[in-house]
């Protein structure tokens, strides 16, 4: 495949678009939106029949940049599953964001493109004993779980993981019901809690994964109390170091 290419002048900046394998050049624009259109992509569909996407990456930066002005307090970190295109992942990780990774695959991936291990977290749950032992391997220490079995296991392979809870919310105005796949019930939260101190594992934070497409915004702001709250049940009660209040992973467009 030959490479896209673009014009320049007023208005336009220059970009490289490879198709199938996609590296794009792309030019950090700044906080306020350029007026569109930004780019025009000539290609050439003569003979051609294979299926392409044009990406605005640009907007990606824009949007990054836009919730580090808006929540700096606000750590993102991006849930590769969204989107796992290498041009995006590559991108991000310049922007410095985190990264939810839920297997080794993934893991693999994000620090094949030189993301610290600390800025990955381990997003799945229920993980196999050779993909913790992986994790622990590469020194990506955070991770969640869910229930009394995924603690024996994070306790034999790797004791030293930083252990985020993730809980399960009532997601019924949701478009797509997160919360049936993972997710302890907020009364067990408690007792897994205290087992975690009983072995000696240190959670960090819990976290619920939320649909933004809901059909109840309010409910969806009521379910963000439900994980801090715990949160504070979790340093009250059990002596849990609580660095993560929630976690929510989203598209960033």
């Amino acid at each position: 495949m030959s490479p896209a290419g673009a014009t320049e002048g007023p208005g336009w900046q220059s970009v490289t678009i490879f198709t199938l394998v996609a590296r794009t050049t792309c030019p950090l624009y700044p906080l306020s939106r350029p007026p569109k259109p930004r780019c025009v992509v000539y290609y050439s569909l003569q003979d051609n029949d294979q299926p392409f996407f044009v990406v605005d990456v640009g907007d990606i930066v824009y949007k990054v940049k836009l919730w580090k002005l808006k929540m700096p307090r606000v750590e993102p970190f991006y849930a590769v599953k969204c989107n796992g295109e290498p041009a995006v992942l590559e991108l991000l990780a310049g922007l410095g964001l985190g990264f939810d990774c839920a297997s080794k695959a993934e893991i693999d991936c994000v620090r094949a493109l030189g993301v610290a291990p600390g800025r990955i977290i381990y997003a799945n749950p229920c993980k196999t004993r050779s993909f913790i032992k992986h994790a622990a391997a590469l020194g990506v220490d955070l991770m969640t779980f869910d229930n009394e079995l995924e603690l024996h296991k994070v306790h034999e392979l790797y004791p030293a993981a930083r252990l985020v809870l993730r809980l399960r919310v009532d997601d019924s105005g949701s478009v797509c019901q997160l919360g049936l796949k993972f997710g302890c019930e907020l009364d067990d939260a408690p007792r897994l809690l205290a087992r975690a101190r009983s072995l000696g594992l240190a959670v960090v934070g819990v976290r619920s994964v939320l649909c933004l497409h809901s059909f109840s915004s309010g409910g969806t702001f009521a379910k963000l109390k439900v994980p801090a709250n715990m949160g504070e049940l979790g340093c009250s009660r059990c002596a849990c170091e609580q660095r993560v209040a929630l976690l929510v992973s989203t598209p960033l467009w």
